[in-house]
């Protein structure tokens, strides 16, 4: 390679890692808040396989505005809330087609606010409805997330029960 292009790749390659230092400052980190937006992840190692006590354990993050119309379909499994506002278990039920959705919790609201403004705080739990039989295989899991008013599939995962 002649000197002139080996030079002009040193220069550039320079100017890049300088660039990307001064770009990256490693004692912040920015969060943009998304209101449409939820998570959900594996705790622990990932894999495909749901296994009592060891895999089934699952974060679900969503945001207070979305919770009403967001609604979660499972086929041969149910989903559990835990003592976590967060943390969900995913349950082996073959045959079972579930519907979970949001729903306000009037007793708990009523403790919240002391029998006052009932539309100023208002909290949801989850509700866990029997939707008929599965059409799935049943070692096969099924869990989609969809939008209940318009009835738009936001996420869908598979998973094998063991």
């Amino acid at each position: 390679m002649p000197n002139g292009i080996r030079q002009l790749f040193l220069i550039f390659s320079i100017c890049a890692n300088s660039l990307q230092a001064y770009a990256q400052k490693k004692d912040t980190i920015y969060l943009r808040k998304q209101n449409a937006g939820f998570f959900f992840f594996q705790k622990g190692k990932v894999c495909d396989t749901i296994v009592a006590g060891r895999s089934d354990h699952f974060y679900l993050i969503l945001s207070d505005s979305i919770k009403q119309n967001f609604m979660i379909e499972t086929e041969n499994a149910q989903i559990n809330p835990s003592l976590n506002d967060s943390l969900v278990v995913i349950k082996y039920l073959p045959g079972i087609r579930y519907l979970n959705k949001f729903v306000k919790d009037e007793k708990e609201n009523d403790l919240l606010l002391g029998a006052k403004d009932k539309n100023q705080i208002s909290k949801l739990i989850m509700l866990t409805l029997i939707n008929g039989a599965s059409e799935m295989p049943l070692q096969k899991i099924k869990i989609s997330f969809s939008n209940k008013i318009s009835y738009e599939l936001l996420a869908e995962f598979f998973y094998f029960a063991k």
